[in-house]
């Protein structure tokens, strides 16, 4: 059978997921599979009544992808195939959503801020559905079709679409309680006629009638994959129009009528021979008729929906009678153009449309019925569809009128657009591959408005295959939502493109929510860390392979690593930071040694381990492939045969790295199509051989074998096992283990039935390795007893037949618990299940659900991480990966406490002597050691009543049976006993551990020192503390003699000392210390006082602190190359602070390049500690980019040197990718160039056709190395500069107009362009005396949009003079008085010998000339006037006892004095400039 090399991936992944789920017998699949979940149902019922592990009932928790940020879309998360509007919000807020994996899903505020728009599950536990639904049975959770009114949800299980990956119906179900509640309805009730059965089909529409509101019609079609895998009941699954006449309680067959001729009703088993599948149903307002499209046969139309008519005007000249027979008890004519229909009604027009494909996918047109509106009615009662709109957009053209995959996603849509009357327009949606869309106003012409796979690189951002259209009408632009392949995407202003087709103004025109909708995954495959929750790989098949280092419950989206098909993922379990992905189909492994650091672009290129490795060998589509567990570094590939060789390295692999002959078929040098494919492998036994590539790993191997459907041929499910896998070559005959005695068989042999063993397991608890599990898919029925789970302790000579009480349903993995070799757990499309006694499995009944809140979707694979943390303080995780939702995690059952710290404290109880009260005992010690099994953190260590302790544990991390000490002293207040409690607290059970002290007060000496123990505040180096003081007192009746006192301890000195020689009695001294630490830490000294009495001491203690430090590491940051407009893995920066004082003052930025960063580390380090910066890579340009990442703090700003290189998208492209903004620039003037980088990344040459550029912006000059054609995977540059012609904003557009697919390719332009005026206000020239002033009030002019800073300089002044312009610079944007004031009589550089008044005056006329003139230009004053308020304000600020600026001459009369300004008409150049441009006026200025 043909295999992932020579089949289309699309073809070969709908086998993978059909050829496991087909039936042993001939009972319909449909009910096979109903009965599993009928079983499943009884087991919990089951557990619910007996005593159970309580860790059953554990909660199943989502781990995610909730979304994969993909490389072309943004957001995705899982194909979405149905939308319903709540008629009754008319905000369009409350939206619900059918999808093929993940049931019915609901928001509230889907029309709200994209960003916070969320959806929640309806229909993911068995809790949902209602007690009294009538059957135990569970339903499908793919749903084809949704629909809601008056508080009643309808939603049809089943995927209508031709999509062979996703599950067949069983049934429709209904809420009355806005999805609170379910009911499952699966058969319809036909009177004499029976019950028809909706088992086994899939849901295209529903129908609601606005006449009769409780009436509604189901459009019941075929499901691909049903018809595969023979799930309809042949008898009793009948497809057609269905309809009922209570909202959906319960449902009847349609009659459909050709004429007199009855081409469909109700009959009794086995009559209606499987019926005429209903592609589309929709009701017509105006009309007042439902209308239907029916394959192979036409377009139908009802009032009541009880009694179908085919339209006598089919919309399509080839849907004649004499095509489309009527056939009775037939399928319909194959000959008939219309394999799939779709239908649209314009609710205020009345005006109906039909879209239709044949078998073959062949446009057969877009039709309009217009109805022509009089008053209420049509104009003619009878449907015509005489207007042909426009379609061949939608064909692959070139001669072909086909629509591409039609029969797998057709969508049809019509909505008003603006508000009623004659200016009312109706818009088209119409979703193939891309969404099209039309405005009959401006004659149908469709525009493709998401280009996602055609060569335009997908500028709209949205997923491809629109299965669902959804539209509410708005005052203007109709609010769309749009479901495919990726999810659901939303437009709020009708996706009303108007800008160049494939640009990236489409983006604007959708928001992705899929940010707010839960994981609909369809996982493949997954790995994760060993340790870590938070890094997990994942195989998605079509949607590539996704990663992330930060998986937690409702986390953020996971990168998209790999577009190729995303099958088998690897993380090495003793080397974590070693990823391995499928990048493609078949055999495709290519390794990232940079764990969480990997990106797309390192799984871009040839595989480490690909076709070349393996001699082109034929596999599965999803090549098996595994990490050996003992030698990590070597990889088992499974093929027709099994490889072994390096992981991480394919140049030394040959064709001896085969480790198997072809484990069957024809001895060829490769796998051809007609050598059965392997689908699991499994590796056990200890590890014997390390010398050689292929040999080295596992002795003992297991290989299983695809499934008789799926490319295993005549060994399908059959497994193959060696022990001798040290020594194994490539001609190595391996032993069929199919062949063992099943122990309680009965007489049936292994895996009879031939289905794929979806996984293998040898227990690695068995150092032997030939303990083995195995997993079956399929069903069994009709008597044949199908064995999903088989067991052997003796390497497969021997098995045993395990599922026990097991429903019968495919099983897909198995794994046994790390941590007991009793326990196992097995994944099957019904949930998973555990046991705690394997061994009773052969013969009782041992399986039971594991844990509750896993939603019903497929469990395709199951792994364990004995050490992973679960969040509850204990460890051992386990994970399932489900077919439509995602992984989830839940404890294991041996799931244990993590290891702990504990504390012992050494003596945990001290005694004292007596002790004269005033005086410190000895020192006594208290060893505290760590006797866990964690490393203990001790925060606090705490003393009560009259003792006193110092330490070096607090603060500090203790590792495993390591220690620290507190040395303790007794300081009696009072005579008598004395007691205390010495407190350690820690990160252990309870928080702390405590000690006793007791010791006992004696009479104090004659000489008493106040306090005993001095401890000084923390410190820094070198620095001198604040003093403090000791207190001598004597408490004799006598006088005492003293002797100098002293210190030991050289960081401790005395500062002041009013002792004496002697003190009398009752009379006290004191001595002053200081405390000047030389190192940091706790420091101590003693403190003496000898006398008569003896020698009296205290106890000195202090922390010296050294200050916070700022080492930053490292200095420079190079990434690897990027895609443009996408941001690489994060790379670190350390801050580190080795003192013993907090950092303060942190600040982190990006001063320039294209990167971004996330300071960590806050606004402060805390001593002894480490944080980081992340820095990540988002070029906007192509080539070697650089930037600087400044960092702050308290002392000093330090620099990151920062290095990466952009590299464009696949296809054709421009950069920088995003708009080009140049500096402001002046009028008539031309900025820097840019370079602009046209880069062709596909395999064909590209021919260049014309290079065009608009607006205010030239390619300069023999720039370009873009000729007539760019050669394969090159690029050509060109330098672009900015020349504005007029002031304000200004953009423009390159324009590349060539070959490719996406042509033409454009890139916006844009930059300020700065122009503005300088003029004279009112006044040229001005006479003065030497020692006056001239003022020459200036008009700065620019339009509002025009935006920069003018600063002014002035030229031309006479010697002993002065300029000054106020203000010196301007915003530009408006029209600006300016004072230009020339002072005469002045020094060249200082004016300080004049009169006080006369400075002030100066500083006045400064500051206020700028306001009267401001004011006199809002009131569009002339000049002379500007300077008579100018005046008026001077006198109101006192300025009279300075300088008089007279009205008519601008000029002040006085006596001059100091330097003389000589005599002489000057030409004063006043000069603003802004962005390189300058302009001036001549003013005139006449001295005296």
């Amino acid at each position: 059978m043909p295999s992932a090399n020579s089949v289309s991936p699309h073809t070969i992944r709908s086998r993978r997921f059909l050829s496991g789920r087909t039936l042993a017998g001939a009972v319909p699949a449909a009910r096979a599979m109903d009965t599993a979940r009928q079983e499943h149902a009884a087991m919990l019922v089951q557990q619910a009544a007996s005593p159970q592990l309580s860790s059953l009932s554990a909660p199943w928790q989502a781990v995610g992808p909730n979304q994969v940020a993909s490389i072309a879309y943004g957001n995705v998360t899982g194909r979405v195939t149905a939308i319903a509007i709540d008629p009754a919000d008319t905000s369009g807020n409350t939206v619900y959503l059918g999808t093929t994996g993940g049931g019915v899903w609901k928001s509230t505020n889907a029309a709200g801020t994209s960003a916070s728009v969320t959806f929640v599950p309806l229909t993911d536990t068995l809790p949902v559905f209602s007690a009294n639904a009538g059957t135990a049975a569970i339903p499908s959770l793919s749903i084809g079709a949704i629909s809601v009114r008056s508080g009643v949800i309808l939603a049809g299980t089943g995927d209508p679409n031709d999509a062979s990956d996703s599950f067949y119906g069983s049934g429709l179900l209904r809420s009355a309680d806005n999805g609170v509640t379910w009911t499952l309805i699966q058969n319809s009730q036909d009177g004499l006629s029976g019950k028809h059965l909706f088992n086994g089909l899939g849901f295209a529409g529903f129908a609601w009638s606005t006449v009769t509101p409780g009436t509604v019609v189901a459009a019941v079609s075929q499901a691909a994959e049903g018809v595969l895998v023979n799930a309809p009941d042949a008898e009793n699954s009948v497809m057609g129009l269905y309809y009922s006449t209570d909202a959906g309680v319960t449902w009847q067959m349609s009659t459909l009528m050709d004429g007199t001729q009855t081409v469909q009703t109700p009959k009794p088993t086995g009559g209606d021979l499987g019926g005429r599948a209903a592609t589309a149903v929709v009701w017509n307002p105006v009309r007042q008729r439902f209308y239907a499209a029916v394959r192979c046969h036409g377009y139908y139309e009802s009032a009541d929906g009880v009694t179908w008519t085919r339209l006598t005007n089919q919309p399509g000249l080839g849907l004649t009678t004499t095509a489309c027979p009527p056939d009775p008890g037939s399928i319909g004519s194959t000959t008939c153009p219309i394999f799939r229909g779709a239908l649209a009604v314009q609710p205020e027009t009345g005006d109906t449309f039909a879209l239709t494909v044949d078998q073959n996918n062949r446009d057969q047109g877009l039709w309009q019925d217009v109805c022509g509106l009089s008053g209420a009615n049509c104009s003619s009662s009878t449907v015509i569809f005489g207007q042909k709109l426009p379609s061949s957009a939608l064909e692959i053209g070139n001669g072909s009128t086909v629509v591409p995959q039609a029969d797998y996603n057709l969508a049809l849509a019509a909505e008003p657009s603006g508000p009623n009357g004659s200016t009312q327009d109706t818009i088209l949606y119409i979703g193939i591959t891309d969404l099209y869309r039309c405005s009959l106003a401006a004659g149908c012409v469709q525009r493709n408005t998401t280009n996602a796979i055609n060569g335009c690189a997908a500028p709209a951002q949205v997923a491809p295959a629109q299965h669902a259209i959804a539209a509410l009408a708005t005052a203007s632009q109709p609010l769309v939502y749009l479901g495919n392949d990726g999810g659901v995407w939303r437009s709020t202003d009708g996706v009303d493109e108007q800008g160049t087709p494939c640009s990236t103004d489409d983006a604007t025109h959708f928001q992705n929510l899929n940010g707010g909708l839960g994981s609909l995954a369809e996982v493949i495959s997954f790995a994760q860390h060993p340790t870590d929750a938070g890094t997990v790989l994942v195989g998605l098949g079509a949607n590539g392979t996704a990663g992330t280092s930060s998986a937690t419950v409702n986390a953020s989206s996971w990168p998209q690593l790999s577009t190729g098909e995303g099958g088998t993922v690897g993380i090495d379990q003793t080397s974590p930071s070693l990823w391995y992905v499928s990048i493609g189909a078949g055999v495709n492994i290519r390794q990232c040694s940079s764990g969480a650091g990997c990106t797309a672009a390192n799984f871009t290129g040839t595989p480490t381990i690909g076709p070349a490795q393996v001699n082109n060998d034929d596999s599965v589509i999803d090549a098996p492939w595994l990490l050996d567990p003992v030698f990590p570094s070597n990889i088992l590939v499974g093929t027709c045969r099994v490889w072994r060789g390096p992981a991480g390295d394919g140049s030394t692999w040959s064709s001896s790295n085969a480790i198997s002959n072809l484990l069957s078929g024809p001895q060829g040098a490769s796998c051809a199509a007609t050598n059965p494919v392997l689908r699991s492998l499994a590796a056990g036994g200890v590890l014997t051989n390390v010398s050689g590539g292929q040999d080295a790993g596992s002795p003992v191997l297991y290989a299983g074998m695809a499934g008789i459907m799926d490319g295993g041929g005549v060994v399908g499910g059959h497994v193959y096992s060696i022990a001798t896998g040290g020594t194994a070559n490539n001609t190595t005959t391996w032993t069929d283990l199919a062949t063992s005695t099943v122990t309680n068989g009965q007489g049936v042999g292994f895996n009879s039935a031939g289905f794929d063993l979806s996984s293998l397991a040898a227990d690695p608890h068995d150092a032997t390795g030939e303990t083995v599990y195995a997993t079956v898919m399929g069903f069994g029925a009709n008597g044949i007893s199908l064995p999903h789970l088989y067991r052997s302790t003796d390497g497969g000579a021997h098995w045993s037949n395990i599922s026990s009480n097991l429903p019968d349903a495919p099983a897909n993995s198995v794994i046994v618990d790390p941590n007991d070799a009793n326990t196992l757990y097995v994944a099957m499309d019904t949930g998973v299940y555990v046991t705690t006694e394997v061994t009773t499995c052969a013969t009782a009944n041992c399986w039971s659900v594991y844990g509750i809140n896993l939603p019903n979707a497929p469990v395709v694979e199951l792994a364990a991480a004995p050490a992973m943390a679960t969040g509850d303080g204990r460890t051992g995780e386990l994970r399932a990966a489900t077919y439509g939702r995602g992984i989830w995690q839940i404890p294991l059952i041996t799931a244990a406490i993590a290891a702990q710290p504990s504390i012992s404290l050494n003596p945990a109880a001290l005694t004292y002597s007596a002790q004269s009260i005033g005086t410190a005992s000895p020192i006594q010690t208290i060893t505290v050691t760590n006797t866990g099994l964690a490393p203990l953190v001790i925060s606090l260590v705490a003393v009560t009543g009259d003792f006193n302790e110092t330490d070096n544990c607090a603060a500090a991390t203790i590792a495993i049976n390591q220690t620290c000490t507190v040395q303790v002293r007794s300081l009696p207040a009072a005579t008598g006993s004395r007691s205390g409690i010495l407190t350690v607290y820690g990160n252990v059970a309870g928080g702390q551990a405590t000690a006793t002290l007791s010791g006992t007060g004696s009479a104090a000496a004659a000489i008493v020192l106040d306090p005993v123990v001095l401890t000084f505040p923390s410190t820094a180096l070198n620095a001198t503390s604040a003093v403090q003081n000791i207190t001598i007192s004597n408490i004799s009746n006598s006088a005492v003699g003293l002797r100098s006192p002293t210190i030991s301890g050289g960081d401790f000195r005395i500062t002041v000392n009013t002792c004496g020689s002697s003190l009398g009695p009752g009379v006290g001294c004191t001595v002053g210390i200081a405390f000047t630490p030389t190192a940091s830490g706790t420091r101590s000294g003693t403190f003496s006082m000898a006398d008569d009495a003896g020698t009296q001491t205290a106890s000195l203690t202090g922390v010296g602190t050294s200050p916070a430090t700022d080492a930053l590491s490292p200095l420079t940051l190079t990434f690897g190359t990027q895609q443009v407009d996408t941001a690489s893995q994060a790379q670190q920066i350390t801050l580190s602070n080795t003192g013993d004082l907090p950092l303060t003052l942190i600040a982190a930025q990006i001063t320039s390049g294209d990167f971004t960063v996330v300071n960590s580390c806050g606004n402060s380090l805390n001593p002894h500690s480490t944080c980081s910066m992340n820095v990540a890579f988002a070029p906007k340009d192509v080539g070697p980019l650089s930037g600087v990442l400044s960092v702050s703090d308290q002392y000093r700003t330090q620099t990151v040197a920062l290095n990466g290189i952009g590299i464009a998208p696949p296809g054709v492209s421009l950069a920088p990718f995003s708009t080009v903004v140049f500096p402001p620039t002046g009028v008539g003037l031309q900025s820097a160039s840019r370079t602009v980088t046209l880069t062709n990344n596909v395999g064909v040459p590209l021919s260049i056709q014309g290079i065009s550029i608009k607006g205010d912006f030239v390619i300069l000059p023999n720039s370009s190395t873009c000729g007539a054609t760019v050669a394969t995977y090159t690029a050509c540059v060109l330098q672009v500069a900015f020349a504005p012609s007029v002031g304000g904003p200004r953009s423009g557009s390159l324009t590349v107009t060539d070959s490719a697919g996406n042509s033409p390719q454009t890139l916006s332009l844009t930059g300020p362009g700065v122009d503005f005026t300088l003029a004279t206000n009112g006044i040229t020239s001005v006479t003065i005396s030497s020692g006056q002033n001239a003022v020459f009030p200036l008009l700065l002019s620019s339009n509002s949009n025009v935006s920069g800073t003018v600063t002014f300089a002035c030229t031309g002044m006479p010697v002993n003079s002065t300029c000054n312009i106020t203000p010196s610079s301007i915003p530009l944007g408006n029209i600006t008085t300016v004072s230009l004031t020339v002072l005469t009589g002045v020094g060249a550089t200082s004016s300080s010998s004049r009169p006080l008044t006369k400075q002030t005056s100066v500083f006045w006329f400064a500051t206020l000339s700028p306001l009267g003139l401001l004011v006199l230009r809002r009131a569009r004053r002339s000049g002379v006037a500007s300077l008579a308020l100018l005046c008026l304000l001077l006198a109101a600020s006192g300025c009279g006892a300075g300088r008089e600026i007279p009205l008519s001459s601008g000029s002040n009369p006085g006596t001059p004095s100091g330097p003389v300004t000589t005599a002489g008409t000057y030409t004063v150049v006043a000069a603003a400039t802004s962005a390189g441009l300058t302009r001036s006026v001549n003013l005139t200025l006449i001295v005296q």
